[in-house]
């Protein structure tokens, strides 16, 4: 059987000399996560002056807002966190998606409100660790706004968020560490809110949900067939061009295939060489994959273009 192996780029482009095209289609393996109260991870933290230093993490909410509390403005940021160990490193991320519930009026903080304008809320990738038990407002983790992801407006107070697209996220968390989400809302001036149920709520189906669909880094093939493979790669990081060789020059590579960062099959061409020459300098910023064979080996390695 076919073997392929992964190379991440955050530049990529092929010199069209290079390329005889030939498309493989596979079915990619897909994992619920949908935790419950035991093996859940989520909180939300408390920016009111008297709540800075207090956990959340075994709260039924999960909130984004910002409101008053008896007359003193407050902001409160949600947290969550799926346990990605049953994705072998190195996937393409294909489809990512989150589902989040609506908690309604019967709960502590409310409903979804926009009583003073639009509720919209950015999810972002959380980039430090945090724990459930101990994080609070002043001890909170950072985040990155890179391929964040908006939530619209609410249009119901219960409002159910289905299916929401965080494909690049979670690549991005495979890619660089997974520490989660952070929900916070895109104006954080009072009163906006949106509140859903986190994996503490009483109501199992009310639980955040992660649907994740991803390539396997060796997909199709028994990977104990083929031993690693030696590869040079430079510069790296790169701006205009990169070269791939490999140090055996008897090798030679002979298959490569090129994704976006959502796993999207871009080309995939046959070669006979043992190096190739890769022109960076016309893509614009991304991360893109790049699926590298030989006759009797396997790499994996990452590449940096900058500008």
């Amino acid at each position: 059987m076919k073997c392929l192996i992964y190379v991440a780029f955050f530049f990529l482009f092929l010199e069209p000399n290079l390329m005889a095209q030939t498309y493989i289609e596979k079915n990619d393996p897909c994992v619920t996560l949908r935790p419950g109260s035991l093996d859940g991870k989520d909180a939300f933290i408390h920016g009111l002056f008297s709540q800075v230093n207090i956990n959340y993490g075994g709260n039924n909410q999960l909130a984004a807002m910002t409101w008053t509390f008896q007359g003193t403005e407050g902001t409160v940021r949600g947290l969550l966190e799926f346990d990605l160990a049953t994705i072998p490193s190195g996937s393409v991320i294909t489809s990512a998606a989150l589902s989040l519930y609506g908690i309604g009026d019967n709960s502590g903080f409310g409903g979804h409100s926009a009583l003073s304008g639009s509720n919209s809320a950015w999810i972002q990738r959380v980039t430090s660790v945090w724990d459930e038990g101990t994080v609070t407002w002043n001890a909170q983790p950072s985040s990155t706004s890179s391929n964040q992801v908006a939530l619209n407006a609410s249009t119901v107070v219960d409002e159910d968020y289905l299916e929401v697209n965080v494909t690049s996220l979670v690549q991005d968390m495979l890619t660089f560490g997974n520490n989660g989400f952070m929900m916070k809302m895109q104006n954080e001036n009072y009163y906006r809110r949106l509140n859903f149920a986190s994996s503490d709520h009483a109501d199992p189906k009310l639980h955040p949900q992660l649907l994740v669909c991803y390539q396997l880094p060796l997909a199709d093939i028994d990977v104990q067939q083929k031993n690693e493979l030696g590869v040079s790669i430079y510069p790296n990081p790169a701006d205009e061009r990169v070269i791939i060789e490999l140090i055996d020059p008897s090798q030679s590579i002979h298959t490569l295939e090129l994704r976006d960062s959502q796993g999207k099959r871009l080309l995939s061409s046959m070669f006979n060489s043992p190096s190739i020459e890769i022109n960076t300098s016309n893509f614009e910023s991304g991360v893109y994959f790049v699926t590298l064979e030989s006759e009797t080996g396997l790499a994996t390695k990452t590449i940096v273009v900058t500008r």
